[in-house]
């Protein structure tokens, strides 16, 4: 959803006189106010992703590609601050430069995806409402969300979190065939500006593209994750060959004519390549074993519709079985197996992730 911008300001249900009362109330009681936002609980909460200890590398490139300035590190919020961030926002005079908190945004962009995820549009508190009421709550509910995470969550909680939603592990498997923590410097710096609501990518060519990733790069220079060396040489890396691929060949395939035609992200990536009643579907085999979904996770067979994995052939021959030793087949997916599955991948190498439990690869005697 977009902001409410200046013409909005007449159907606002607050006169501007009052909405200023409002936010001067707020700040002159925002040291009571604490411990009522960290204890709020009318909504449900999201939970935070495990903590992996995000590289420098990565931490900086996703602090520096949500606009946040060093150090790295996610600040409370206090509802002093929020309000008063709330109110510009409405009445149209954001200041895009200050936020009420260091790393505010990426709390943001989790409780705004978290309502999507958890379907808190249809929550009995949202019965009832008007669109403008809806709207005003869903702003509301979302803030609140935010603030309390600021609060609850640690810095590396809220940087995995934001990864997670992101699907940077997955893509970093599509684009560059590589585990998260495995990537080199401008291979995150890609990876991070491609998710980054700083970074315009509608349509882009791959002279845009190196662009947005080389920003970041310097961006992560002034943090100090990297070397004015590091950065000269990463700035001269090429681009992955598949987001290349599918730039140059169907740039704007959203607009071409065809959401499931061979070009489209859907076809390359999910191998849902036939026109169906609603969106698109796999209508054969030869369609999953040329998608990304075939190597990356071994769906090579058309099964209702969509990609699964069938055979045990397909996982041993998958990225999942090199990288995280998943190589056998189970219950229509690739697991592990078996603790020699797990010896031979490179989680086992890097990670000390050797043993098989519950179809995964973890640590252990």
């Amino acid at each position: 959803m977009g902001r409410l911008g200046r013409g909005h300001v007449g159907r606002l249900p607050l006169s501007p006189g009052l909405a200023s009362a409002l936010g001067l109330a707020a700040c002159l009681l925002g040291a009571c106010g604490d411990s009522w936002l960290v204890n709020s609980a009318s909504w449900p909460r999201p939970e935070p992703a495990a903590e992996k200890g995000a590289s420098p590398e990565l931490a900086a490139a996703i602090w520096a590609g949500m606009g946040n300035r060093p150090p790295v590190a996610v600040e409370q919020v206090r509802p002093c601050d929020l309000c008063c961030f709330y109110l510009k926002h409405w009445y149209g005079q954001p200041d895009r430069d200050r936020k009420p908190s260091a790393g505010f945004d990426l709390a943001m962009a989790i409780a705004q995806r978290w309502w999507w995820i958890a379907g808190l549009g249809r929550h009995p508190l949202m019965q009832g409402l008007g669109h403008r009421q809806s709207w005003y709550a869903y702003r509301a509910a979302t803030l609140e969300c935010a603030a309390w995470i600021s609060w609850h969550w640690s810095t590396e909680q809220v940087l995995a979190t934001w990864a997670r939603q992101q699907g940077l592990e997955e893509r970093a498997l599509r684009l560059f065939g590589k585990e998260l923590d495995g990537l080199e410097s401008h291979e995150i710096a890609f990876l991070v500006a491609l998710r980054s609501p700083r970074y315009d990518w509608f349509c882009k060519s791959k002279k845009d593209g190196l662009a947005n990733r080389n920003r970041l790069l310097m961006d992560m220079q002034a943090a100090g994750a990297i070397g004015e060396a590091e950065r000269a040489r990463a700035s001269k890396a090429p681009l992955p060959e598949a987001w290349v691929a599918s730039r140059e060949q169907w740039p704007c395939n959203h607009d071409a004519g065809s959401l499931c035609g061979p070009k489209s992200d859907a076809c390359r990536i999910h191998g849902v390549c036939e026109k169906a009643d609603r969106g698109c579907r796999a209508g054969s085999d030869a369609m999953c074993r040329a998608s990304w979904l075939c190597r990356g996770h071994g769906a090579c067979t058309a099964s209702d519709g969509r990609c699964a994995a069938t055979r045990a052939e397909d996982c041993r021959k998958s990225l999942l079985c090199e990288l995280r030793g998943r190589c056998a087949l189970d219950a229509g997916r690739c697991a592990a197996g078996s603790d020699e599955d797990c010896r031979r991948s490179r989680a086992c190498e890097k990670r000390g992730l050797c043993r098989a439990r519950d179809g995964a690869c973890a640590a252990g005697p």
